[in-house]
């Protein structure tokens, strides 16, 4: 599972807008972030332009996302 997760976030050197909006964020117009998947691992990573990714969570499919990203977004 490690490894399909890595492979996933090297494709981004290759694919820099991989990824789909992560639906938890859309109603925000948050566009900078992406969705990718692994296995049953969901991956979001932040796009920064001109062209850095960062990844922010990698959590499983059954995981509240939405508290994850709010744990996270809103941390200083």
């Amino acid at each position: 599972m490690v490894r399909q997760i890595l492979d996933e976030v090297a494709s981004l050197k290759q694919w820099p807008h991989k990824g789909v909006l992560v639906p938890e964020l859309e109603d925000l117009d948050l566009v900078n972030y992406r969705q990718l998947l692994a296995g049953q691992h969901r991956i979001i990573v932040e796009r920064v332009p001109p062209d850095l990714c960062y990844v922010l969570i990698v959590a499983h499919t059954t995981r509240d996302l939405s508290a994850l990203l709010h744990r996270r977004l809103s941390m200083p």
